[in-house]
């Protein structure tokens, strides 16, 4: 269900501040039903909060991602989550293993950190919005 990214978004959107990658990916993430984050050969990357808490990157396109494989995700691969098993599963265990969520980080700046819970408060407001 990806759409296609055209050249100049790309560039446009990795320009955008944290917070306003976060508003782009959440209208993509409801608009389009699936997540993208990474894996490399030993399972789904994760990233490190300066708190030193894990916090698992995720992006609206394969492309976006794929800017990222680069220093420690060199190697790695976009990988695509549908946005139900996300919701379902993937949530609860990020909340279970007291990880976070880092929104849409891009090849020079770190995401925004979410905890699950305000991820999944955000993303069913964009949710309500489109229905």
């Amino acid at each position: 269900m990806t759409w296609k990214l055209k050249p100049q978004e790309l560039e446009s959107v990795l320009k955008l501040s944290a917070k306003d990658r976060v508003a782009y990916a959440m209208k993509k993430f409801a608009d389009q039903e699936e997540i993208w984050s990474l894996k490399d050969q030993n399972g789904w990357v994760l990233t490190r909060t300066p708190q030193g808490v894990d916090a698992v990157p995720i992006w609206p396109h394969a492309q976006y991602a794929a800017e990222c494989t680069r220093g420690v995700w060199a190697g790695a691969t976009p990988e695509v989550i549908q946005l139900d098993e996300w919701i379902e599963d993937w949530l609860p265990g990020i909340k279970n293993d007291s990880r976070l969520i880092a929104v849409f980080p891009s090849p020079d700046a770190n995401g925004a950190v979410l905890a699950s819970d305000e991820f999944a408060r955000d993303l069913q407001e964009e949710l309500d919005r489109i229905e």
